[in-house]
């Protein structure tokens, strides 16, 4: 698992825009400047089959100061869509705040 979450950042640093990457909604209510972004990856989780093997990478990206911040990562079996927006917003601002 610990290779595969490398593997992953190791795309991201060459390039945070990846083909298996999407744009995500921002939490209502939390107010960032423009030059942050926010994507989920899909991916294959190793050793995992069914909902469960289905993982999500949710990540900042400030194209202008050239930052990744990794957020959430997660099961397609742990969460349908994604986090609980409370959840969400609460670790997001905190990154942002970092």
């Amino acid at each position: 698992m610990i290779e595969a979450i490398a593997e992953l950042v190791n795309r991201l640093s060459s390039s945070p825009y990846l083909s298996d990457a999407n744009p995500e909604p921002l939490p209502k209510g939390l107010a960032v400047s423009d030059d942050w972004k926010f994507y989920k990856l899909r991916f294959k989780m190793p050793n995992l089959a069914g909902a469960s093997g289905q993982g999500r990478l949710m990540y900042l990206v400030s194209e202008n100061q050239k930052i990744i911040k990794l957020a959430w990562i997660y099961t397609h079996a742990e969460y349908e869509k994604r986090p609980e927006e409370r959840d969400l917003k609460d670790l997001l601002r905190e990154l942002l705040d970092e």
